[in-house]
């Protein structure tokens, strides 16, 4: 986790100008407010974001083990590596009324799970830590962990916990 800093310039306190919400919007103005939000994505974070078409985009995509899921097409992929990108994402969707929906080890058989439509994915893949504390009695699990990475990484301190479903044999 990442230390809240002490000090530095604060953020403005004046509330974000309203946007009506995607859903609302006529389709192509909803898509123009997510091709900008995609956009903006793409000029912080350069290749962390996949664009729509793209070999990465489409390798993405087509990963989901449900069909549901992979028949979801969002507008751009964001794969943030750390909060603090988590957190730039969710300002922006907020500043746009963008919707996003978050995969963590996507393992969810349902469409709008962990993918969506003509939106933001954010992909927490690269958040994929896995920490015991000293005294063996919590772990601290990134959410882009697949169950199966965890368990392999406690087996190493003897310890385990209760999870979701194990997408391969172990």
């Amino acid at each position: 986790m990442l230390p809240l800093p002490r000090s530095g310039p604060s953020l403005p306190s004046a509330p974000l100008p309203y946007v009506e919400p995607v859903a609302t919007l006529p389709a192509p103005i909803a898509r123009l407010l997510t091709a900008t939000k995609c956009t903006a994505l793409k000029i912080l974070f350069g290749t962390k974001v996949l664009s729509e078409g793209t070999p990465a985009y489409n390798s993405f995509t087509g990963s989901y083990w449900a069909a549901q899921q992979a028949a979801v097409n969002p507008y751009c992929v964001f794969k943030p590596a750390q909060s603090l990108d988590v957190s730039v994402v969710v300002l922006l969707s907020r500043y746009y009324q963008c919707p996003f929906a978050a995969k963590g080890g996507g393992h969810a058989a349902f469409a709008g799970a962990s993918n969506i439509e003509g939106a933001i994915t954010v992909s927490l893949e690269n958040i994929n830590h896995v920490r015991v504390a000293s005294d063996k009695q919590t772990v601290d699990v990134g959410p882009g962990n697949k169950w199966i990475d965890v368990y392999t990484a406690l087996e190493a301190y003897g310890v385990g916990v209760v999870g979701g479903r194990v997408s391969r044999s172990v």
